[in-house]
């Protein structure tokens, strides 16, 4: 019995010799290349093409342009469009706005309606509030809204391309006739003066804009009457001092 106490067992291995060295470091190598959950997820939402939403919560101002009767209407009609550009616009009923992004003074705190809240009030004292209201959300920016007028989009058949010396209509001349300066700026001042008063004021010429004054109806006149001049010449019977 003795004897049997003094042996000492081993496990028989018929492979080659085994390095420990070399296990815990394969088994080191294994632990690091298993990726954590947070990798994992990011992989996830590479391969399923996810994105992350965010909320962010905005105070549209409208100024006067709008009442609060407006919007409690449940018949209300409301339509965002490109509420992530620099000026979205949102239709309300038949109304028209265009906004712009702008920084509070302050940060906006929203409140709603808590019809489960029991005021803390002893009604013998002070009277209790008819409503109360509980925190919503906060936002540090604002929508200031402008109401606009939407004009219908001109034809794209009805714009015509003239080219140079092209024939113009004579609708399309009356309407740039429209646009040419007829009168200076003191024939303007003067247009309702009574009649028989003198002007009461002089401007000097370079201030009277007789540059941009469309003068051609006198310029076909003044060339006019000197052809009508140069023909009289011509007359062998003209005489100096009949032109006038």
């Amino acid at each position: 019995m003795e004897a049997l106490k003094n042996l000492k067992f081993e496990k028989r291995h018929d492979g080659p010799p085994i390095d420990e060295a070399s296990t815990t470091e394969a088994e080191d190598s294994a632990m690091e290349q298993e990726p954590d959950s947070e990798e994992i997820e990011a992989m996830e939402r590479e391969i399923e093409g996810d994105y992350i939403e965010e909320e962010m919560l905005v105070f549209a101002d409208f100024e006067s342009y709008l009442t609060s009767e407006e919007l409690a209407d449940p018949n209300v009609r409301i339509k965002v469009i490109g509420i992530d550009s620099e000026n979205p616009v949102i239709q309300i009923n038949d109304d028209i706005y265009r906004g712009s992004y702008d920084f509070a003074m302050g940060t906006n705190v929203f409140l709603e309606e808590d019809e489960q809240a029991k005021s803390k009030i002893d009604p013998l004292y002070s009277q209790n509030p008819p409503k109360l209201y509980r925190y919503s959300g906060q936002s540090n920016k604002v929508l200031n809204m402008k109401r606009i007028f939407a004009t219908p989009k001109a034809d794209v058949g009805s714009t015509v391309k003239t080219e140079p010396g092209a024939d113009v209509p004579e609708e399309a001349k009356s309407m740039d006739e429209r646009y040419l300066v007829m009168r200076s700026y003191e024939e303007a001042l003067n247009l309702h003066l009574p009649f028989g008063c003198y002007p009461p004021r002089f401007i000097d010429p370079e201030q009277n804009c007789e540059t941009v004054v469309h003068r051609k109806a006198a310029a076909l006149t003044r060339v006019e009457s000197e052809g009508d001049g140069d023909s009289k010449r011509n007359d062998p019977d003209y005489k100096p001092g009949n032109d006038i």
